[in-house]
């Protein structure tokens, strides 16, 4: 992990090295009396997707503010979309795509423990992506990690300085809105969150508890209050999850080692024989290929570590060669849902993302060329699988009309008839009121349709204001 922001403290968050480029943020967490160890950097999320073959993918670049977004080329190589990035929150980290591929979220962490946010997109024309109205949900302080559940209706959040798990419900257009309780608690530290494929656990990394948290999860999507712990080693950092969700495998930054778990009855986690299996070096991001054969985990001494899983208890064995080159300080791993698959590693002190074809037994090749660069301090990675044509733009909010009401300039008296009734369509539907709403609505379309080219001079502009007050009163179902 390259230089940036570490803890002076299990969680308070300070500068380290002042002059670096590229800011990392992360929690340090006492070992022993005579050292301290960065063990919780800009946490990125692995999205694994249905099966189907990648079209986008997304990079936070932490130092910059801003989500890098590609276009994934025949061969898998990428190239930037116009325009090559979109803005994020402070210190953007973690990045997931829904499973239908319509959204994206990114966790923004602003610091010094300042709370932090999630921005929401939806993913429009070619892939590029649209900030959601709104275009930010709040989080806790820190938060890091973000995944999606397999089903799509939930989302958790990792908040790294405040101690717990963010939890999220995903609502009409994939917006997101808290759940009750808004967040469960974690060790201390939560870093790396994964849900298991068949959408029954979440397993949380604890770095500076040194533990790894399996919480059930409960109707709704709603996480278990007490979820059982299990030790894992000297600053679990990353976590994931085999295909069959049978398996768990947890990055060590502070060991250079991966543990290796068996899910038992219930998520229940228990290490498998051997508990652990070494690495190149200090171990970071982690990512199992869809078909449940490969893993592959990035290493502090820029190379990938590659690895075979070993029959049906999941056992990891390294491949030959055990390692491919990667750039300076790599960080997440993502892999391509599909044949032909592709993995993608982001690098956070060379600014830019490794690629690779995978071959055949899941043996990594860097691509040509090696490297694509983003923006400053790239760390969360997600892949977008193909999933036909993109859904059309979200229908417009009352909101969006009244901007366009004000935009008129027109008399006092009509702007203000006009918009009552939209504000009043507002409270209607905040009410829960949406036959209220829909007639207010109505309403409104036909004041406007009375003084379309008189009190409103310009026809085109009222019929604008028209349709689009129509799209929102279909988005809401209303009748008429």
């Amino acid at each position: 992990m390259g230089a940036g922001y570490v803890g002076a403290g299990s969680d308070s968050l300070v500068e380290r090295g002042q002059a670096a480029p590229g800011r990392r943020w992360g929690v340090v967490h006492t070992l022993t009396s005579q050292s301290r160890m960065a063990l919780l950097t800009v946490v990125l999320a692995l999205v694994w997707a249905a099966p189907a073959a990648a079209s986008d993918v997304y990079v936070a670049n932490v130092g910059s503010g801003t989500v890098s977004q590609f276009d994934v080329g025949f061969s898998g190589a990428l190239s930037p979309k116009n325009p090559a990035t979109v803005l994020a929150g402070a210190s953007p980290q973690g990045v997931a795509v829904s499973p239908d591929g319509n959204s994206v979220y990114v966790t923004n962490s602003p610091l010094p423990q300042g709370k932090g946010t999630v921005s929401q997109y939806s993913v429009g024309a070619f892939g590029a992506l649209v900030p959601k109205s709104p275009a930010m949900v709040s989080a806790g302080i820190a938060p890091f990690e973000i995944a999606v559940s397999p089903d799509g209706h939930s989302v958790y959040v990792t908040n790294s300085n405040g101690g717990t798990v963010s939890q999220y419900d995903v609502g009409p257009g994939g917006a997101l809105a808290h759940k009750t309780p808004e967040k469960v608690a974690a060790g201390q530290s939560p870093g790396g969150v994964a849900v298991s494929p068949d959408g029954t656990s979440v397993y949380v990394t604890n770095v500076g508890s040194g533990t790894v948290s399996r919480y059930v999860v409960l109707a709704g999507g709603k996480l278990g209050k007490t979820p059982t712990t299990v030790p894992a080693g000297s600053g679990p950092f990353d976590v994931a999850v085999s295909p069959d969700s049978k398996s768990v495998y947890v990055t060590n930054l502070g060991s250079s080692t991966i543990r290796q778990y068996t899910v038992g009855v219930g998520g229940a986690l228990a290490p498998k024989s051997p508990a652990t299996v070494s690495s190149a070096s200090a171990t970071v991001g982690i990512a199992v290929s869809p078909d449940g054969t490969s893993v592959y985990v990035s290493n502090e001494g820029s190379v990938v570590s590659q690895y075979d899983v070993v029959g049906a208890g999941g056992a990891l064995a390294p491949k030959s060669p055990p390692t491919v080159p990667a750039g300076n300080s790599p960080d997440k791993v993502a892999v391509s849902p599909n044949a032909p698959h592709n993995v993608y590693v982001t690098n956070g002190n060379s600014n830019d993302v490794s690629q690779y074809d995978v071959g055949a037994g899941g043996a990594l090749a860097p691509k040509s060329p090696a490297t694509v660069p983003v923006g400053t301090s790239p760390f969360g990675i997600a892949v977008r699988p193909t999933l036909g044509a993109p859904p059309p733009p979200p229908a417009p909010a009352i909101g969006d009309v009244i901007a366009s009401v004000q935009a008129l300039g027109l008399p006092g008296g009509i702007e203000g008839a006009l918009l009552a009734k939209l504000t009043g369509a507002q409270r209607d539907l905040d009410a829960n009121n949406r036959g209220g709403a829909c007639g207010k609505l109505g309403a409104f379309i036909n004041q406007v349709k009375a003084h379309s080219a008189k009190k409103i001079p310009a026809a085109t502009d009222a019929q604008a204001v028209i349709d689009q007050a129509t799209a929102v009163s279909q988005s809401l179902g209303c009748g008429g």
